[in-house]
């Protein structure tokens, strides 16, 4: 092979640079030539279309690109012409790149020159953009085709919501991701912008760094239904918690009615997803008069106002309902035990140094009805340490029981300990064995548990 006939470049219109220029990358194989990149440079001269100089350079004692630093050409000195309009000359540009090789393999001087034809237009910008009352959300979506006209090699896309003017919300949503989400909404009129950095690359081989920008208003126009009842919802939460501090029996009935309201919401926003308008309209009726509101409930339709997502508003949990009636008896349990649950591997040993310091145990999710029941702790081939602690029992979080276990020595084995309580296992409640030392430590203490209900 030849390096004569092997010299590549790959030629950038830089749009992007403040001023705009022309770059060149020498992407030249010089190992595949077997030599050196330090042993190469290169000096540019650039011709615009009309046949004038854009930059050029005739000194390898300050070139253009040294390989052996860097194989890109970049200077503000290489600028691209412009028009009376500002905007850059189209045509015909002439790139010739002369290298040096000053190493023992294939040196001497080497041309080559690369016309490119600069005739660039930038793709139509379509931006896609949906609202939603029902979720209180905006959803925009760039569908621009950016390879219109050449294909976009890199796409560095920046994408924005900037929020109604005059908006108590003031900061933007901002992602570069091709989708972009804001939710909860405002009304009034969102600005969606796209502004994207793209490399085109044109069939010849142009390539061009340029920004593709587009903006389009969004106006988000809601029911004023769910205006009125987002205030009368914020108005009846506001009056529960004044009340809470002054007066209690007050705060119960007004807590009873803002939960009663916000049931009746889910039942609006059903209704509406349902297309039952008769139901949505009396269950809004009911809303404002358990809320003590008036139609616009304060709101200033000339702001921007909070778009309520109805088929997601969930009030805090109720307060606990009395226990209801015991039920008929269950079916007998096998011989010798109505309920059991027995883990058949140690739980991995734990190491632990500070006084206080606690290991959980396994804890299972069980359920069983009022009794005694009986926990049986097994350590397994470990050791207690000269301690001196307690085994404690816990059920849904609550300490039921604690027995006290303590060493004489420094390597008992402790082959099993019994804990009993009296009560009842709920349905999701969590059994947990927990092991503390309040004296010196306990050395990879592992161990297995049986529950089970005594008859």
């Amino acid at each position: 092979m030849a390096i004569a006939d092997n010299i590549k470049t790959e030629v950038c219109f830089n749009l992007n640079n403040s001023i705009p220029r022309i770059e060149v990358t020498d992407t030249t194989d010089y190992a595949a030539e077997g030599i050196a990149l330090a042993d190469v440079v290169g000096i540019l001269t650039i011709l615009d279309p009309s046949g004038g100089t854009v930059y050029s350079n005739t000194n390898f004692g300050t070139p253009d690109i040294d390989l052996d630093v860097s194989a890109l050409f970049a200077d503000d000195a290489a600028a691209i012409p412009l028009d009376g309009n500002g905007d850059p000359v189209k045509g015909d540009y002439v790139v010739d790149y002369t290298i040096r090789v000053i190493g023992a393999v294939q040196p001497g001087d080497y041309s080559e020159s690369f016309t490119l034809d600069f005739c660039h237009q930038l793709p139509d910008v379509c931006i896609e953009a949906t609202v939603n009352c029902d979720k209180s959300s905006l959803v925009s979506d760039d569908q621009t085709n950016y390879n219109q006209y050449a294909t976009a090699e890199t796409i560095t896309r920046t994408h924005t919501h900037h929020p109604p003017l005059t908006s108590p919300v003031t900061a933007d949503t901002v992602d570069v991701t091709k989708e972009l989400t804001t939710s909860p909404i405002l009304t009034k009129t969102y600005t969606v912008e796209v502004s994207s950095e793209v490399k085109f690359v044109y069939e010849d081989g142009t390539c061009v760094l340029d920004t593709v920008y587009g903006s389009r208003e969004v106006e988000v126009i809601c029911d004023v239904n769910l205006c009125d009842i987002y205030c009368c919802v914020d108005a009846a939460y506001k009056r529960y918690r004044s009340a809470k501090s002054s007066s209690p029996i007050r705060a119960a009935e007004l807590e009873r009615d803002w939960q009663t309201i916000l049931s009746n919401v889910v039942l609006f926003g059903n209704a509406r997803t349902c297309g039952d308008k008769a139901r949505a309209d009396e269950l809004y009726n009911e809303i404002l008069s358990l809320g003590n509101c008036k139609p616009g409930c304060g709101c200033d339709a000339d702001e921007p106002i909070p778009v309520v997502p109805i088929t997601i508003i969930q009030g805090p949990p109720g307060p606990i309902g009395p226990v209801g009636p015991a039920g008929p008896p269950g079916p007998a349990g096998p011989a010798g035990a109505l309920f059991e649950y027995y883990d058949s591997q140690s739980i991995a040993p734990h190491t632990w140094d500070d006084p206080e310091s606690v290991v959980p145990g396994m804890s299972y999710a069980l359920a069983g009805p009022t009794g005694t029941y009986a926990v049986h702790v097994h350590l397994t081939d470990d050791m207690l340490q000269a301690a001196s602690g307690q085994f404690r029992l816990y059920v849904d979080g609550v300490l039921v029981n604690q027995k006290p276990v303590s060493t004489g020595g420094t390597t008992e084995i402790i082959t099993q300990h019994s804990i009993t309580w009296h009560g009842a296992i709920n349905n999701g409640d969590v059994v947990e064995v927990r092991v503390f030392s309040s004296t010196t430590k306990i050395d990879t203490i592992g161990f297995d548990w049986l529950i089970f209900q005594l008859s």
